[in-house]
C-alpha cells in the first residue's frame, strides 16, 4: 500500500514538472509582436500649436530706464500708433529728471499690461506691455514626420488642448521653409532631447472672443469635408 501511495506521489510530481518545462519552452520560444509602422494616409492628422496674435505679438518696453508715473491703458483695450501707454520718469544723463511716455508701435489691442505705478520699467522688459493684432492665428510646430502631409485645403477643428473644448476652426495659411531645433525634457531629471520641427501658420476662426494668446490648442482635420 505504501509502495503503492509512494509511486502515485512520484507520478504526480514527474507529471507537473513535465507540464511546467513545457510551459515555460512554449513561453520563451513564443516571438515578440513587431508592431507596424503607421500607415500615414490612414492616421488621422492632428497637429499641436498655440494661438497668437496674426503677425506675432509685439513686446513694447521704454527706451531708458525709469519708474511708472503713470498707466493709461489697460489689457483688452484698442490702441493706436503712437498712442502713450504709459509715462515713467526717468533721470537724464545730466542729473535732471523727466517723464517720457511710453507709445504703442502700431495698431492694435493691449493684450498684457503688467505695470504698477511705482515700479520700474526697464529697457528690454519683453513680458510686462505686448500688443498685436485683434485677429488671432495659430502658431504650430509640426513633427519632421508629417511635412508635407498636411492638408492646404482642408478645414481642422481647434480644441483646447487642456479639456478638448471646441474653440473654432482652422486653415492653412503658411509653412516656413526651415526646420528649428526644440528641446524638450525627458522623464529623467535634467535630462532633455532636441528635434526638429516646421513653424506651420494657420488661419483661425474662433468661436468665441475671449480666448487669451498663448493658450495651448490641438488641431484635428475634418475627414467629412469635401
Amino acid at each position: 500500500m505504501r509502495r503503492r501511495t509512494r509511486y502515485a506521489a512520484i507520478t504526480v510530481v514527474v507529471v507537473a514538472a513535465v507540464a511546467f518545462i513545457a510551459i515555460s519552452i512554449r513561453r520563451t520560444s513564443k516571438r515578440e509582436e513587431v508592431a507596424s509602422p503607421p500607415i500615414l494616409h490612414e492616421t488621422p492628422i492632428v497637429i499641436y500649436g498655440t494661438l497668437e496674435p496674426v503677425g506675432k505679438a509685439v513686446s513694447v518696453s521704454p527706451k531708458v530706464n525709469g519708474i511708472v508715473k503713470e498707466i493709461h491703458v489697460q489689457e483688452g483695450d484698442v490702441v493706436q500708433r503712437g498712442q502713450p501707454l504709459c509715462t515713467i520718469e526717468h533721470t537724464s544723463q545730466d542729473g535732471g529728471i523727466g517723464l517720457l511716455p511710453v507709445t504703442a508701435p502700431q495698431n492694435g489691442i493691449v493684450y498684457r499690461s503688467d505695470l504698477r505705478i511705482g515700479e520700474a520699467f526697464t529697457v528690454g522688459d519683453s513680458d510686462r506691455l505686448i500688443l498685436g493684432s485683434p485677429d488671432l492665428q495659430i502658431c504650430c510646430d509640426v513633427e519632421t514626420l508629417w511635412i508635407g502631409k498636411i492638408d492646404k485645403q482642408g478645414v481642422y477643428d481647434v480644441f483646447n488642448a487642456e479639456n478638448e473644448e471646441l474653440m473654432g476652426t482652422a486653415a492653412f495659411r503658411s509653412a516656413s521653409r526651415y526646420l528649428r531645433p526644440k528641446s524638450i525634457r525627458t522623464e529623467e531629471p535634467g535630462e532633455k532631447t532636441s528635434t526638429q520641427y516646421q513653424e506651420v501658420i494657420m488661419s483661425f476662426e474662433p468661436s468665441r472672443t475671449d480666448l487669451p494668446i498663448g493658450l495651448p490648442v490641438m488641431l484635428r482635420l475634418r475627414r467629412d469635408v469635401k
